[in-house]
């Protein structure tokens, strides 16, 4: 509620970055290469909204705004690190001129993807494989293979719209709200800022989610 307060009154939409099974062990034992991971995201989305806003006549200093949750879990609570940046369809001027931006084309959510590997292997360049130290990290890895046996898996979907896959990674950008949908958009914000599954006090308060952007 909070956060649908603070966000400007123009569209949003959700771009969830998912990673390949065979780094996310990694990102578990190194969390910042989600962290640096999330900056990348942020920083191509606002590359290409900014050509887009010139392409249609906006000059000058152009900043976007947005929202970024770190998540942990999937949605059958397999350990499944990911990010949800929630962003606004929009850019600003020095005087506070709002520029809208229109949604991205399928070609467009790939060359953002594209983008933000590209900006990454830097930080993955000397990763390592990682391997678990103890009972804890060894079921954690399993859990990332894993669905918890709760309830059958969901039936296959038909491919969606913006959405791009390269090198294991995947990027879903077809989830959106316009400016006027208050409620939709703090749906959304709920659904980014739900808390983390832990087993203790300590790993809550290092992996809650924190808006920075």
């Amino acid at each position: 509620m909070h956060l649908e307060s603070l966000l400007p009154r123009v569209a949003h939409r959700q771009w969830t970055l998912s990673l390949p099974f065979s780094v996310r062990f990694n990102v578990v034992k190194k969390p910042k290469l989600l962290k640096r991971l999330e900056v990348r995201l942020v920083k191509a989305v606002w590359r290409w909204q900014r050509r887009e806003a010139r392409r249609h006549g906006a000059t000058g200093a152009l900043t976007g705004s947005g929202v970024c949750f770190s998540q942990w879990f999937g949605s059958a609570l397999q350990l499944t690190p990911h990010l949800h940046l929630l962003a606004a369809e929009a850019m600003w001027q020095a005087d506070g001129t709002v520029v809208p931006v229109a949604p991205p084309s399928d070609e467009a959510v790939a060359r953002i993807l594209a983008r933000v590997l590209r900006a990454a292997k830097k930080d993955w360049a000397d990763l390592e494989a990682a391997w678990p130290e103890d009972d804890s990290e060894q079921l954690q890895q399993q859990a990332i293979q894993e669905r918890l046996g709760l309830v059958e898996a969901p039936a296959p979907r038909p491919r969606a719209r913006r959405v791009a896959v390269l090198e294991g990674f995947s990027l879903h950008a077809d989830t959106a709200v316009h400016g006027h949908d208050r409620q939709g958009l703090e749906r959304l914000c709920r659904y980014g800022s739900r808390g983390p599954v832990a087993e203790s006090d300590s790993v809550v308060s290092s992996v809650v989610d924190r808006a920075r952007w």
